[in-house]
């Protein structure tokens, strides 16, 4: 897979990212002309992934497969809205929670006994096989998926009820992939920068996404462990997408526009124009 992320700073921002198999796979390209103008236009151009093709065969066993096929039908179903697009990346997002949970780490009784000082703390995450940690990874990108999914799709008091519990199950899997990312020793150095890439697009977007609740409600969401500061999920977004080999380096820069073209436009506020995120 090879990828491209493009930042014009100014007036204008591009972002592409394309993605080839044996083939030429799909291309997905979101961009502004004017990020100026009161309504920004955005581009969106999709080229479906057939499912004979070799990269999506490959996610009914392959986890990473799995996930990355379950994002671009999530990307897509939430441009377009259609209820076929969004039931088909709900469907291939819960298979790809299943292909995680078959390989990530199995809870065991003794794992509150093996925290129960600082030291067996770093020991225990440090444990982690490489396998098990990335599949920890996906496993919290997987229930952050299908958490936004299901709200598109219903918003009964159920539906909310169920999409949070999953939420707060999502963070809780990431905040174990920060101490891991803090603890553990790689061997491998691509392995390690996709990892740490996943980590940062992952706290980040919380953070971000959290932010922008109102302080209320963040104050009792931070009563229970959340955490929504705003410079720290922007700080994390912006090193995740310089990561070279991150694999999800261009979901931090499409996180990143989306919020400045949209959420801003709530808040009144710009993350474009601040020097120090844009310094390589």
């Amino acid at each position: 897979m090879s990828r491209e992320v493009t930042f014009f700073k100014g007036k204008t921002m591009f972002l592409c990212w394309r993605a080839y198999g044996r083939q030429n796979s799909c291309l997905l390209c979101f961009s502004t002309t004017s990020l100026t103008t009161p309504k920004p236009q955005p581009n969106l151009c999709w080229f479906k992934l057939g499912r004979s093709h070799p990269y999506t065969s490959r996610a009914d066993r392959s986890m990473y497969h799995a996930v990355s096929y379950g994002t671009m039908l999530h990307l897509q179903a939430t441009a377009t809205l259609e209820p076929s697009d969004l039931e088909a990346a709900t469907r291939q997002i819960k298979h790809a929670v299943k292909v995680c949970l078959t390989k990530r780490r199995k809870g065991k009784f003794t794992d509150n006994f093996s925290k129960s000082t600082a030291k067996a703390k770093t020991a225990f995450y440090a444990s982690y096989t490489e396998d098990e940690a990335h599949a920890e990874l996906c496993y919290a990108e997987s229930l952050l998926q299908w958490v936004f999914l299901a709200v598109l799709q219903d918003e009964k008091l159920v539906t909310l009820i169920k999409s949070s519990l999953k939420l707060r199950e999502c963070y809780k899997c990431y905040r174990t992939c920060w101490k891991i990312y803090k603890n553990k020793k790689w061997a491998d150095g691509p392995s390690r920068a996709a990892f740490e890439c996943g980590v940062f697009m992952g706290v980040g977007a919380f953070n971000l996404l959290l932010s922008l609740l109102p302080s209320k409600v963040l104050s009792l969401l931070e009563i229970v462990g959340f955490s929504g500061k705003k410079d720290l999920g922007l700080q994390l977004l912006h090193e995740g997408r310089k990561i070279e080999h991150g694999v999800r380096d261009p979901l931090c820069a499409l996180i990143i526009l989306v919020y400045d073209l949209y959420a801003t436009q709530m808040t009144g506020d710009t993350c474009l124009d601040d020097s120090k995120f844009y310094s390589d």
